[in-house]
């Protein structure tokens, strides 16, 4: 893999920082190159999860194909179609990957957002992203749903 990232004749790093190229086919979708093309890996691990209080959760790779295939098609019926931005305000946890891995899978753009983040933050990244949909954290939806009748391109928002 590396050999075609990286030319081995290269004598120095200025070479090969002018010879290197990302090898992205035309057409490419993450979700498909991280999960859906491992249907052989169906019951291997793919995301092996502990929290602060010692509970730990393994995922396999048709667990992870199922679940964010549902998100998909729930954000499908929601009428988010290729092209489009979803907001994710999630802290980091599985349902964080799962759902950029639906929206990926729709041709959509995630737009990863802190939970951190205060109303100012959310509201400017909101409009200016044209966010249609937004999938937030029980703790951000009090926040979110206050913005919405400042930001009419939000239709939707899953907590």
């Amino acid at each position: 893999m590396l050999e075609r990232l990286i030319d081995p004749k290269a004598r120095s790093f200025e070479e090969l920082q002018q010879s290197f190229r990302w090898q992205v086919p035309e057409y490419f979708n993450m979700a498909h190159a991280v999960c859906d093309r491992h249907t052989a890996l169906a019951d291997k691990t793919a995301l092996f999860c502990a929290n602060s209080i010692g509970q730990r959760t393994q995922y396999t790779f048709g667990q992870f194909q199922a679940l964010s295939n549902r998100l998909a098609n729930a954000l499908k019926e929601a009428g988010v179609a290729a092209g489009e931005r979803v907001a994710i305000v999630l802290p980091q946890r599985v349902e964080t990957a799962l759902s950029h891995l639906a929206v990926w899978k729709l041709g959509a753009i995630s737009l990863p957002l802190s939970v951190l983040f205060g109303q100012d933050a959310l509201r400017y990244r909101l409009e200016d992203s044209g966010a249609r949909v937004a999938i937030c954290a029980a703790d951000a939806l009090e926040r979110i749903q206050a913005l919405a009748p400042d930001l009419p391109q939000l239709t939707t928002v899953i907590d």
